[in-house]
């Protein structure tokens, strides 16, 4: 063992160590959740540890998520279930809040260690590969996914470099395995639901492998390498089909499988103006302090990767000759093109010509291609910058040098004016922005970025231009300068709270969960679900991009709504049809303001919310004579003697000829066995599930057995077992 970890470069144990440091937080108070993340909060940490729960106390893999949405998949949850990436051990082996602050950790050491191992195989220095690991593991558009909690995609992001790696890797070697290799961790990408993610990445494989067949020569004359992002790619596909299946099957009843509209599809574009940001990273303020003022949000729009890095990525498009630069810097500038969305050319082509681009939003979730290759840049500007002849990195040092501190004392002096505000509004608010945002707040963080900018390139010339010290001491100098400047914008980015300041009770929750019967909850303030999810609470209502175009239309008829078909969010304004809740089992109702339907009775009214009890709901299971379900009409209730989140299991009972109706959407994997005998499923009054019972005694039991799961485990097995062959057979003598 000892013999082993004295074979790990030194420059390896810094990666791994320095985010040890950065999520300290996480590391000493294992009994907080990281926070504020709040898409974590408010849908995958409950999700996360319903699923949890149910695995340890129930002993059930769960498959089916009965807390939103009147039930939906959760296998193929495209909002990132996950159930069988690797990721999943963390939450297995710690506690659901802590793992989740563990997997952010991991994650940035995974960025980082297969960046650096990626520009070693392209013959950067150690030193170099070493800066450029931090840059990327640091940079904003893959750090900045930890303030809105978006776990799965950084998950994704995180598996980028390794990607790359092994494809560089079958290139150079001209072995086709390492393709296949590299389509592993794609299939993670994609088994997290992270379509969007997996196909960014795998364009951007693409555009790199096309231009190293092209650029470099000699390539395209090895036609068996040729075919590498297609065994990358099937293997991909293949190899958790298991997860990747189920998703795609989602994807045929979500709303956005005919795609979205042009500009639902580019929101969240970069503006060009917004490109200060990468600069200056809180010049349109920042939601720490509540000034944030540009376009979109502060996180999607992150590109800073930090004032030193961009020095010499700069720098190497000048002095480093090297098919690799130009690779780079050709993906770099297509990312950032194409992260403009409606602003630049890319983006539309894209969404017009390309398949599937049209079905995603927020185009600058591709900014992490551009960190990546940015990051790459600065590796390979250092080394040219370190062989640089002394006469001329003296100029440097000298340029740099004046030039941070003509801009310290600029900003400083602007800063003492006694029209500042004046100044502000004129010629950089221009009096339409920031209207309720403290103008004073906007310019202390523009003074603090341009004074961080002229620190940085004051050190850097420091350094440059100092000679008393050995090259190692000037090293670690532009190390901690790198990662100092990073840190000290993203450290207050995370922390950490404890559960019971997160999850609050909230007085109508802690009502209803005292109703041990089986019903389901309306949250029509649409504040509530993280919280009714924490507590277990079904409800029909949700959050994410798990809810079907179907379950829309139809709850939509229960009122007024905002009619934004491909959003994540049911926006119902006015109440008016009961009957459509009657219907999905649900038999209280929450709101933020007092309702005045005669059918809805006043139950409390608590700190925030009102909670209404709503009559003559309709039962989990009950029988009908007809498809057309009338509230007024009485039903005969069939109760259950089991109960699981796949499996429903009804006492004997004795009925007429009838339509059993199972209150929950009808969604293709649930199948029934009446006294042991499959039946056939049917859709009842468009939303609902039901069986057509004959005169007699019956026991049903429901369960959610989804072929595409089924069929995604043959798959994924015998993609594991070709793999293993073809390791076995390759590493035979």
């Amino acid at each position: 063992m000892r013999k082993f970890f004295s074979k790990i470069e030194r420059e390896i144990w810094i990666i791994f160590l320095l985010p040890l440091i950065f999520f300290y937080k996480v590391l000493f108070y294992p009994q907080k959740i990281i926070y504020p993340a709040y898409d974590l909060l408010s849908e995958y940490y409950p999700l996360k540890l319903f699923f949890i729960n149910n695995l340890f106390n129930q002993h059930v893999l769960s498959l089916w998520n009965p807390l939103m949405f009147s039930g939906i998949t959760y296998i193929g949850d495209p909002g990132g279930a996950s159930i069988f990436s690797p990721f999943t051990l963390l939450y297995l082996m710690l506690p659901v809040h802590f793992a989740f602050g563990i997997n952010f950790l991991l994650n940035t050491i995974i960025a980082g260690i297969f960046t650096y191992l990626f520009s070693r195989q392209i013959k950067i220095s150690k030193f170099a590969s070493l800066i450029t690991a931090i840059v990327f593991m640091f940079g904003g558009p893959f750090f900045m996914k930890i303030l809105p909690g978006h776990i799965f995609i950084s998950d994704s992001i995180a598996l980028f470099p390794l990607i790359l790696y092994l494809t560089e890797k079958a290139i150079q070697t001209r072995r086709l395995i390492f393709s296949a290799f590299s389509g592993i961790p794609l299939a993670i990408v994609l088994a997290t639901g992270n379509i969007q993610i997996g196909l960014y990445e795998f364009l951007a494989v693409i555009i790199y492998f096309i231009l190293r067949v092209f650029i470099m020569k000699g390539l395209i004359k090895d036609k068996k390498i040729l075919f590498a992002p297609f065994i990358m790619l099937m293997i991909g596909i293949s190899f958790l089909s298991v997860e990747f299946f189920p998703i795609l099957e989602f994807s045929q009843f979500s709303g956005r499988i005919e795609g979205t509209s042009y500009l639902f599809s580019a929101d969240f574009s970069l503006s060009l103006k917004q490109a200060v940001s990468f600069i200056l990273p809180q010049f349109f303020g920042t939601p720490l302090n509540n000034s944030y003022w540009g376009l979109g949000n502060f996180w999607e729009l992150c590109g800073y990767l930090g004032i030193v890095p961009l020095f010499f990525a700069f720098f190497s498009l000048f002095k480093r000759r090297n098919s690799y630069v130009l690779i780079f810097l050709i993906l770099g500038l297509f990312s950032f093109l194409f992260a403009l969305g409606k602003y630049g050319p890319i983006y539309p082509f894209f969404y017009k010509f390309m398949p599937f681009f049209a079905s995603f939003r927020v185009p600058t979730r591709f900014l992490f291609v551009y960190g990546f290759s940015v990051s790459i840049l600065t590796g390979f500007g250092l080394d040219a910058f370190l062989r640089t002849k002394r006469r001329q990195k003296n100029i440097y040092s000298y340029l740099l040098i004046i030039f941070g501190f003509l801009l310290l004392i600029g900003v400083n002096l602007v800063s003492y004016l006694p029209n500042k505000i004046n100044l502000l509004n004129q010629f950089i608010l221009r009096n339409t922005y920031a209207l309720n945002v403290n103008k004073e707040t906007v310019l202390n963080n523009i003074v603090l970025d341009i004074s961080v900018l002229s620190i940085a390139l004051i050190g850097l010339g420091t350094i440059i231009f100092s000679r008393k010290y050995q090259q190692n001491i000037l090293k670690a100098l532009t190390l901690i300068i790198i990662t100092a400047n990073l840190w000290f914008y993203w450290f207050n980015y995370y922390d950490t709270r404890s559960l019971n300041t997160v999850f609050k009770k909230i007085d109508v929750v802690e009502q209803v969960k005292m109703d041990k019967s089986l019903f389901r909850v309306f949250d029509l303030s649409g504040l509530l679900q993280k919280d009714l999810a924490y507590a277990g609470v079904e409800s029909a209502t949700g959050l994410g991009p798990r809810i079907t175009n179907d379950y829309r239309k139809f709850i939509w008829q229960a009122g007024d709504h905002l009619d934004k078909k491909q959003d994540t969010y049911i926006d119902i304004v006015n109440l008016k049809n009961v009957n459509i809740l009657r219907k999905l089992n649900v038999k209280y109702v929450i709101s933020k303001t007092e309702l005045k339907n005669p059918e809805l009775k006043k139950i409390s009214k608590g700190e925030e919310y009102y909670l209404y009890s709503l009559s003559n709901t309709f039962p989990r299971l009950f029988l009908t004579q007809n498809n057309n379900l009338n509230a007024t009409k009485q039903f005969k209730k069939v109760n259950l003697v089991t109960r699981s989140t796949d499996k429903l299991e009804t006492e004997d009972f004795y009925s007429e000829k009838a339509t059993l109706v199972l209150s929950q959407p009808f969604y293709p994997g649930w199948k029934a066995y009446d006294n042991g005998k499959l039946v056939k499923i049917y859709k009842v009054d468009d939303i609902l599930t039901g069986i057509k019972l004959e005169k007699g005694s019956h026991k049903l039991v429901f369960k959610y057995e989804p072929d595409s799961y089924k069929y995604g485990i043959y798959l994924s097995l015998l993609t594991i077992f070709v793999l293993v062959i073809i390791v076995y057979k390759k590493r035979k003598p």
